[in-house]
């Protein structure tokens, strides 16, 4: 689904994780690279990629690449960016005390149809019902670094974690096939259903592995707008998954 965390303006891409929403001028470069790893022809490409990024064919590192192409100043980014995505990078992006705190937003729009045909399009937005809660800079230096992770283990096994879904529905003139364009914050909102959390499965480690994530809506009534990324992003998670589900 492609979602990003914080509550950030709606349509803003995220960059935190793997990089396949980065919208801040590297995501064609992202996805590149990570074709030529998949498909193991990193040699291949080495020389057209470190001569974009000026590193020299011997030394070259497609992990050290990337971080040195991410490095790049926002006031060259801010060239290739629509304006409210690089205003994004400068909002705050707190850490939360929880996941079961924190709200999640999908940069994607997708095509919602109804039984008589009638089409809207919307983005997906996941907010606990306990409501947000953040750590100070302070609070979240002295944190582990898994403690998300471990924390929401210990409060599932006492409790459920309830998520409100909605979908923030675009109005007419809206960009609706660029997840680096946001609207405005007026658009209203419809209520779509509730995630709860109620326990850890058993063979927790084992299912990641053999989850693929699906960008498309395999479903009836929703689609994926005509952002040109989706037909990309599921390509390469169906890869990565197929890796994951081989090395077991």
């Amino acid at each position: 689904m492609g979602f990003r965390t914080h509550n950030r303006p709606a349509g803003a891409p995220a960059c935190r994780h793997s990089g396949e929403q980065c919208g801040h001028g590297y995501l064609a470069w992202c996805v590149s690279l990570s074709d030529l790893l998949f498909r193991g022809e990193v040699s291949q490409g080495a020389q057209q990629l470190t001569q974009t990024l000026g590193v020299e064919p011997p030394v070259f590192d497609p992990v050290a690449a990337l971080g040195h192409a991410l490095q790049l100043s926002l006031d060259s980014a801010a060239q290739r960016v629509p304006k409210s995505g690089v205003a994004d990078v400068h909002i705050p992006k707190p850490i939360p005390t929880s996941f079961a705190k924190e709200s999640f937003f999908a940069a994607s729009a997708f095509k919602f149809s109804n039984a008589v045909g009638v089409s809207r399009h919307g983005r997906y937005r996941v907010q606990p019902v306990g409501g947000n809660e953040y750590l100070s800079d302070t609070e979240a230096a002295a944190r582990d670094p898994n403690f998300l992770f471990d924390e929401i283990k210990e409060r599932i096994a006492k409790e459920p974690v309830t998520f409100r879904v909605a979908v923030q529905l675009a109005e007419d003139g809206d960009t609706v096939d660029d997840a680096t364009i946001r609207w405005p914050d007026g658009r209203p909102e419809q209520a779509f259903g509730e995630i709860c959390l109620r326990d850890i499965d058993a063979e927790n480690a084992h299912e990641q592995q053999q989850i693929i994530s699906d960008p498309i809506p395999r479903v009836d009534g929703i689609e994926p707008s005509a952002e040109p990324l989706f037909g990309q992003r599921a390509n390469i998670y169906l890869m990565s998954g197929r890796r994951r589900r081989a090395a077991g």
